[in-house]
């Protein structure tokens, strides 16, 4: 989209000594702060994620690093951060600060509350567990879902739209002009089809309605020391965005973080419009291709099964 959910950044950042990340925080989050160890953590494939160990309580923070180009989406996340915390009870870490154009260090941190737990992704769940788990992401993606507004777009831009195609539809025609060399002569007519009759496809009448918009199992923590009952700590690497709910719920099924359990819990707090089974799938479609971009080809062949399905219906 114009403001993109997956906006891509030129350069991960440097790892950081202890006493560089003491100087850093010292400035930026208490000047009687120290820095003992820092750690890798999980993820990292966009940004550089570190955990700094510091000397007091909190007994550790979470440092998200990257080069000067992260500045602007850094602040954003930070605000979308803040935003959930004020406005809704949907789970999030703490922002404690936006580092940029600080004399010591080159580049753009954000500094996180650690949240102590593991990712769904790496959780040692029942299947029991992964029942209990699909209720209470139900519980809350609804409760987040019920947030509504009256135009479209990021809480951190100040240029809303009055329809949710003008957000989505260039995301659209630049995926797919991208991504058309890779496709079949024939998925490239679906999608040539898809894009002049966009409003048709995504044809619901959506309201602005607040979303996470990268929901998958590395950007969920979960507290799993009882496999039978997991709890959802808290949700990570989020722009609060008013959008088309579908293109969450969409996200959510095709990686199979949301499954049966999920959608039966879900559509007893809130509707799903008819003709979700075709709008999905034209979801799908673009995240795959944007998948096949950056991660190779091997997205392809589920491209072109979508676009078969999708061939079936065409309007």
């Amino acid at each position: 989209m114009a403001i993109n959910y997956h906006r891509s950044m030129s350069g991960r950042g440097p790892f950081i000594s202890p006493s560089l990340a003491t100087k850093l925080l010292r400035r930026h989050v208490n000047p009687l702060i120290n820095v003992t160890d820092v750690r890798k953590l999980y993820g990292g494939s966009v940004n550089r994620v570190l955990e700094f160990i510091l000397d007091r309580e909190p007994k550790s923070v979470v440092a998200k690093i990257h080069d000067s180009s992260a500045s602007d989406v850094f602040r954003a996340e930070a605000q979308s951060l803040r935003y959930y915390r004020e406005h809704t009870h949907f789970p999030v870490p703490e922002p404690l600060a936006c580092i940029e154009d600080d004399p010591a260090y080159d580049g753009a941190i954000l500094i996180l509350q650690k949240i102590a737990g593991t990712t769904l992704e790496a959780a040692n769940l029942t299947p029991r567990g992964k029942d209990v788990f699909q209720q209470e992401l139900a519980a809350a993606v609804g409760e987040l879902h019920r947030h509504k507004a009256d135009r479209f777009g990021p809480v951190a831009s100040d240029q809303p739209y009055d329809s949710w195609l003008d957000i989505y539809g260039p995301t659209v025609e630049k995926t797919f002009e991208q991504g058309r060399g890779m496709m079949s002569s024939t998925s490239r007519e679906v999608l040539d089809h898809i894009l002049r009759y966009l409003d048709r496809w995504l044809d619901h009448k959506a309201r602005p309605t607040l979303i996470h918009g990268d929901l998958w199992a590395n950007n969920i923590l979960l507290n799993d020391a009882h496999p039978d009952q997991p709890r959802i700590l808290s949700f990570i690497d989020s722009q609060a965005s008013f959008a088309d709910p579908e293109y969450e719920l969409a996200y959510l099924q095709l990686f199979g973080t949301g499954g049966k359990i999920f959608f039966k819990a879900y559509s007893q707090s809130q509707q799903i419009d008819p003709g979700y089974k075709h709008r999905s799938r034209v979801y799908w479609l673009v995240t795959l291709l944007q998948n096949a971009r950056r991660y190779g080809e091997r997205y392809v062949p589920q491209c072109e099964r979508l676009c078969t399905e999708l061939r079936k219906f065409a309007k």
